[in-house]
């Protein structure tokens, strides 16, 4: 989950830069503010690639925001804590969503959804404050999207329904 949460960090970013000026998130890859030269596939590793170097632009040392680096922290932190409460612990105590590690059985299929659809869920609201922050602005293709897919997964997973409460 920290790894996983690492990786949607590193793509938050690219949200996080590109949507408020309305740009495509897929094209072109990642390149540097400054001198426009594509960053290399392996300097592009969350955390570690910002740490080796510094926080700087390999080509030109022009410096690379702190937000990087704490949002993928903040993701991956996030998704790992998020993971336990949903997974782990069951924290709700939803029926069918028991999982015990030390058992060797992997989580079950509604476990694993839950999982998804709650990070799908954090993950807008990550990229929603940091882009707010930085220019006060929210983008609507974040709120969109993440409405849209609020509904659809509350729809789909209709807790405590069709199960009584305990």
């Amino acid at each position: 989950a920290l790894i996983f949460g690492l990786m949607i960090g590193s793509f938050l970013n690219v949200l996080i830069a590109r949507l408020p000026y309305e740009k495509s998130v897929v094209w072109p890859s990642s390149r540097c503010f400054a001198c426009y030269k594509p960053i290399r596939f392996t300097d592009n590793v969350p955390i570690l690639g910002y740490l080796r170097l510094g926080g700087k632009c390999r080509y030109c040392a022009a410096p690379y925001s702190a937000r990087y680096l704490w949002v993928e922290v903040g993701t991956g932190l996030a998704l790992l804590a998020l993971f336990l409460a949903d997974v782990v612990f069951n924290w709700f105590s939803l029926p069918g969503v028991q999982f015990d590690p030390l058992g060797g059985a992997a989580p079950s299929d509604r476990a694993l959804a839950l999982f998804f659809y709650h990070s799908l869920l954090v993950c807008g609201l990550i990229a929603a404050a940091a882009v707010d922050a930085e220019h006060r602005i929210i983008p609507t293709e974040i709120t969109y999207t993440v409405m849209a897919f609020g509904v659809l997964g509350g729809a789909l997973m209709p807790w405590p329904w069709p199960y009584p409460p305990e």
